[in-house]
C-alpha cells in the first residue's frame, strides 16, 4: 500500500507540471512521465556529482572547478527543457534538450580526463538508451548514430597520438589521477551509468503499467456503457441480446429451460409527462435497481427501451414455479417511489412470460412470445400471463393462436 501510494503521489505532483495537452494520449503521457522521472533523477546524480569532485580533485583546483562549471551548463539544460515541457508541451524538443545536457557533460567530461580509456566513457551509452524511451524513433537513431560517430572520433584521435587539454596543461604533474582515483572512478562511472539507465528502465516500467491500467480500465468502461443503459446501469438491448442467445445455447447444450419475462410499467407515463423527465428517470432507476436485486446471479435483467425491461431466468420452465416470482416482481415494482423532492409516487407492471423450449426454440419467438403475453397483460395492468401455444381448432396441427393463462388482476 505505502508504494503505491508513493506512486500516486508522484503522478499528482506530475500532472501539475506536464500539460493536459499531453496528459490526453496514453502515449505522451508515459513519455512525459520517463522524462519528467529523468530529469529528477540526474538533476539528482549531477548535484551528487559536485562533493565528489571536491574528494577525488582536491589539489587539482582546474579539473574540480571545470568540472562544477560543466555540471552546472547541465543542469541549466535540464531546467531548460523542464520549462519548455511544462511551458510549450514541446515533448520532443524537451526530451532532446535532455539528452543534449547529458550527451555534452559525457563527451567534454571523458574528453578532458582520458579520451577513449576515460572511465567517463561509460556515460556516453546514456543519451540513446533514452532517447528510444521518451523521444521518437528519428531522434533516437539520431542520438545512436551520434555515439557511435562520439566513440570513433575519440577512438580516431587516441590512435592519431593527440595529447588532451588537460594533459598538456598538467603535463609537469606527471598524472591528472592518481591510480587509486582511476580504480575508484572506474567502479563508480560504470554504476552512475548503471543506475541512469535502470532508473528510466523502471520508470518507464511503472509508468507503462499505470498506463495500461488505465488503458484496460477504460476499455473496460467502453465496453461497458457500448452494453449497458446508461440511466439505470442494466445491460442494454444489444447485450440482451447476446445473452438471451447464449443462455439458449447453453440451455440447448445443458437440456435445462429458461424462462424470458417482459415487463411493462404501468402508470409511469402519467409521472413522465406531469412531473418531468427527472422524475422519470428515477422511477427508472429505482425499478431498475429493485428488478437486479431480487434476481440471481446467473439470471440477467435489461431495459429494452422506454419503460419496459426484461429478466432471463435460467432454469425456470413452468408456471408452478413462476407463479411466486411474478408475485415478488409485481409486489416489488408496486412499492412506493419517492422522489427528489420527496413526493410519493407509485406505478405497478404488466407481465409476460414465455418460455424455452417450451413454447420457441428460437430467441426471436421467445421475445415475440413473451411481448405478446406481456401486451395481454396490459389490458388488466398490474397481472402477468403467460404465453400457451394450442392447436388450432379447425386442424390437428398446431397454429401461432395463443392460449394466456396467468393470474387475476392484483390490487
Amino acid at each position: 500500500m505505502p508504494k503505491n501510494k508513493d506512486i500516486n503521489k508522484f503522478m499528482v505532483v506530475s500532472h501539475r507540471i506536464i500539460p493536459d495537452s499531453l496528459l490526453e494520449d496514453l502515449e505522451t503521457r508515459l513519455k512525459s512521465e520517463v522524462l519528467l522521472i529523468t530529469l529528477a533523477g540526474i538533476m539528482l546524480i549531477s548535484m551528487c556529482l559536485i562533493p565528489v569532485l571536491f574528494y577525488f580533485f582536491a589539489e587539482s583546483p582546474a579539473i574540480r572547478d571545470g568540472g562544477i562549471t560543466l555540471i552546472g551548463l547541465c543542469m541549466a539544460s535540464y531546467v531548460v527543457s523542464l520549462f519548455i515541457l511544462n511551458r510549450f508541451a514541446a515533448l520532443n524538443t524537451a526530451g532532446n534538450i535532455t539528452l543534449a545536457g547529458i550527451f555534452m557533460g559525457a563527451v567534454i567530461s571523458s574528453w578532458a580526463t582520458g579520451g577513449i580509456y576515460s572511465p567517463l566513457m561509460y556515460t556516453l551509452l546514456i543519451p540513446p538508451v533514452f532517447a528510444f524511451v521518451f523521444t521518437n524513433l528519428r531522434s533516437a537513431l539520431f542520438w545512436s548514430m551520434i555515439t557511435v560517430v562520439t566513440f570513433l572520433a575519440i577512438w580516431g584521435i587516441d590512435e592519431l597520438a593527440f595529447r588532451y587539454p588537460v594533459m598538456e596543461q598538467y603535463e609537469s604533474m606527471q598524472v591528472i589521477i592518481n591510480a587509486a582515483d582511476v580504480t575508484a572512478l572506474n567502479i563508480i562511472m560504470p554504476l552512475a551509468s548503471l543506475i541512469s539507465i535502470l532508473l528510466v528502465v523502471a520508470s518507464y516500467e511503472v509508468s507503462s503499467k499505470q498506463m495500461k491500467k488505465l488503458l484496460t480500465q477504460e476499455r473496460n468502461m467502453f465496453a461497458f456503457k457500448a452494453s449497458h443503459d446508461s440511466l439505470t446501469g442494466l445491460g442494454n438491448r444489444a447485450e440482451f441480446d447476446t445473452r438471451l442467445q447464449m443462455s439458449i445455447d447453453a440451455a440447448w447444450h445443458s437440456d435445462y429451460p429458461l424462462a424470458l419475462i417482459y415487463i411493462d410499467l404501468d402508470g409511469f407515463k402519467p409521472i413522465n409527462d406531469t412531473l418531468g423527465h427527472h422524475a422519470g428517470d428515477v422511477v427508472l432507476r429505482i425499478i431498475a435497481k429493485r428488478l437486479a436485486a431480487i434476481v440471481r446471479g446467473t439470471d440477467m435483467v435489461a431495459r429494452l427501451g422506454g419503460d419496459e425491461f426484461a429478466i432471463i431466468l435460467q432454469g425456470i420452465g413452468d408456471n408452478d414455479k413462476m407463479q411466486p416470482i411474478m408475485e415478488k416482481i409485481l409486489s416489488t415494482i408496486s412499492q412506493d417511489i419517492t422522489l427528489d423532492d420527496g413526493q410519493s409516487v407509485n406505478v405497478s407492471g404488466s407481465l409476460g412470460v414465455a418460455y424455452y423450449p417450451e413454447n420457441a426454440d428460437t430467441a426471436d419467438r421467445l421475445c415475440r412470445y413473451a411481448d405478446m403475453a406481456m401486451y395481454l397483460a396490459k389490458e388488466e395492468k398490474n397481472t402477468w400471463r403467460f404465453y400457451q401455444q394450442v392447436p388450432h381448432p379447425s386442424t390437428n396441427l398446431a397454429a401461432n393462436n395463443m392460449h394466456i393463462i396467468g393470474n387475476t388482476n392484483i390490487h
